[in-house]
């Protein structure tokens, strides 16, 4: 560890080196309650085609005892390319929590990212870690992402997520998957048929190439702010092993991608469901991003999914588009867990108004990483 500063009590705040990895993956272990892939760690963490991370760690003799990400995002805001600082994987042991560590570690975040040049900086909070990101981070909520449902099975569903929500105060259920961006993806639901929808030939294991470049460049309806989805993005957030959970399919004009899309099957809330990680279309090519739209709908219907899941910000195209192809937005209330977008800006702007509007932001399932 590259130390920073110290504290009265023995805790050495600082930056990670390599010789801290085994040390960080306990403390995420005992954190998040969990064991961590070293694999996936090292995948999340070095393989990012956006830079090398931020790891802020808090140790006393030799073990850390709390932990903070920060991953580069290459994001297109405002008609600027720049990065921005994503927030991932803040934990702190059961023993040394309300100590100040955690509050330590996230003012050393942000002189960190003030001097990296970050355009801006964001995270997904649960109820836990959102008071402290806006009291001591000077972070502000947007929104929490709307959740937008298509029901294919209504009646299984609506029982489904009555267990889901029952099983609540026995300590059961999917909404107690580890909260932390390494434990990502969550694994294939065998039941949803996930083998019977890449079997139809169409929707494959994820394979990017420099037309997604292009479909970016070219992409209809971007909001204002938005992560960079060209092929090497693509490729380190779907990766197209023979474990996958996801699945991909392309529209083509002759070689051209004119459209794209990203799927897969889990089961979200007690509900089995097809998510809709990314989509998008070139200008132009709307009623092509419909057709991807459709199909991954019919395909989640002979799969026997109860349901479609997307996400996308209020008053954004994306939602519309949604809303009019027969997506719900989920009341915040109903949901067993709450998910908050929390954004800092880090750098001064003459007006800061249109980065905290929710229009301005392009978010999809995959911009997280547990699903």
């Amino acid at each position: 560890m590259r130390s920073v500063t110290s504290r009265g009590n023995g805790v050495d705040i600082g930056l990670y080196d390599e010789t801290d990895a085994a040390a960080i993956l306990d403390c995420l272990a005992e954190g998040f309650g969990f064991e961590p892939d070293p694999h996936s760690w090292h995948r999340l963490f070095f393989e990012n085609p956006a830079g090398d991370p931020i790891i802020l760690i808090a140790r006393s003799g030799d073990q850390v005892v709390s932990h903070y990400g920060i991953l580069p995002r290459r994001v297109l805001a405002f008609g600027e390319a720049g990065l921005a600082a994503h927030v991932v994987d803040v934990t702190t042991r059961p023993g040394w929590q309300r100590q100040g560590v955690r509050t330590m570690l996230g003012m050393e975040a942000m002189r960190q990212i003030a001097e990296g040049g970050f355009l801006v900086g964001y995270a997904f909070n649960n109820d836990q870690s959102y008071p402290g990101s806006v009291k001591y981070e000077r972070a502000t909520a947007l929104h929490q992402p709307p959740v937008m449902i298509k029901p294919l099975r209504p009646f299984s569903a609506g029982l489904s997520y009555l267990g889901e929500r029952l099983s609540l105060g026995r300590g059961e259920g999917a909404h107690n998957a580890p909260e932390a961006a390494i434990a990502g993806p969550l694994p294939i639901d065998a039941s949803l048929a996930h083998a019977a929808i890449a079997s139809g030939g169409e929707w494959k294991r994820p394979s990017f190439d420099r037309e997604h470049t292009w479909l970016f460049e070219q992409v209809d309806g971007l909001p204002r702010i938005a992560v960079i989805r060209d092929q090497a993005h693509m490729t380190w957030r779907y990766p197209g092993c023979a474990e996958t959970p996801y699945l991909h399919r392309d529209v083509k004009e002759g070689d051209r991608v004119v459209a794209t899309a990203v799927v897969r099957t889990t089961s979200l809330f007690g509900v089995s469901m097809l998510l809709l990680m990314d989509w998008m279309w070139a200008e132009g090519r709307r009623n092509e991003g419909r057709d991807l739209l459709d199909d991954a709908v019919e395909q989640a219907r002979r799969a026997g999914a109860c349901a479609v899941a997307a996400m996308a910000m209020p008053g954004t195209l994306h939602h519309r588009l949604l809303r009019n192809a027969g997506f719900i937005s989920v009341p915040h209330m109903m949901l067993p867990k709450a998910i908050h977008f929390v954004v800092r800006l880090d750098r001064p702007v003459d007006d800061p108004t249109p980065w905290m509007e929710p229009s301005s932001w392009y978010l999809t399932w995959g911009d997280g990483f547990l699903l």
